[in-house]
């Protein structure tokens, strides 16, 4: 039996505090319900991001000091009887073009009786700039939307962020198999920030009963004042060619359609 854990791969400006918020305040009723959130890699008991699982895969400086969380993961699923798991980190995106890293997380969760399964949410590339400059605007509040496109078109990525997309879920896929990568589209403009986390909650735990759970409020949203506006029509069309083509073999190979640019 294909036990699923599920890997969130907490892209950013894609309502990841948010969903591991919920994740953490409602781990007990979500165990009812068959999902097991795992307390291994959680840099607090209230904050359900394994980040540490993933610093440790990635091998960075501060990797030495998170050595053993993978397999205190494999050991703490192992005794675990529910139907399907779930971890969260942002920084699992980084594991992208790190196969050997990915072979490692695939083979330590298989030994603990499940079976990865990573879920991403992707959000429009030009909604994507916006949020984020809106965001870093908190700390340079100098800092322009014309300024951050060019830079994000030059190069493709923003801080490791790839926003080729088709480039970041193949990394992923090339590891575990195209069925068993769940992509989810973002959408800007819900009107209730609700919508997200009940998606979420139908892929990685479909019998939780929504009224018993506690409701996060809405985490990390940058001022309406800090939003830049929309981007002009040229800069879209560099968006659309820069990055339309990437999501074409996205919507081909996984069957979700990203658009470059949208309303809502």
């Amino acid at each position: 039996m294909d036990r699923p854990c599920y890997v969130h791969i907490g892209t950013h400006k894609t309502g990841t505090t948010s969903l591991q918020s919920l994740l953490a305040l409602n781990a007990l009723e979500l165990s009812f319900a068959g999902l097991y959130v795992p307390r291994a890699g959680r840099i607090s008991p209230m904050h359900a991001g394994h980040h540490s699982i993933a610093w440790e895969l990635l091998g960075t400086p501060r990797s030495e000091a998170y050595r053993g969380m993978l397999h205190a993961l494999t050991s703490e699923l192992h005794w675990r009887g529910e139907a399907a798991a779930c971890i969260s980190s942002e920084e699992f995106e980084f594991l992208a073009p790190l196969p050997d890293a990915l072979e490692r997380l695939r083979s330590g969760i298989r030994a603990s009786g499940f079976e990865p399964h990573f879920v991403v949410y992707l959000r429009s590339q030009a909604e994507y700039s916006r949020s984020l400059v809106a965001e870093l605007r908190k700390n340079d509040p100098e800092l322009t939307l014309e300024a951050f496109c060019d830079g994000v078109l030059e190069q493709g990525e923003f801080a490791g962020s790839v926003l080729d997309y088709h480039r970041l879920l193949a990394g992923f896929a090339d590891v575990v198999g195209d069925d068993r990568i769940i992509v989810r589209r973002y959408r800007e403009h819900t009107l209730d920030e609700r919508d997200l986390l009940r998606d979420f909650l139908g892929v990685v735990a479909p019998r939780a009963d929504e009224t018993r759970l506690t409701w996060p409020e809405r985490l990390n949203a940058a001022p309406p004042i800090l939003a830049p506006p929309p981007l002009a029509a040229a800069t879209i069309a560099r968006f659309q060619a820069r990055f339309g083509p990437g999501n074409t073999r996205v919507a081909e190979r996984f069957g979700v359609s990203v658009p470059v640019a949208c309303d809502g």
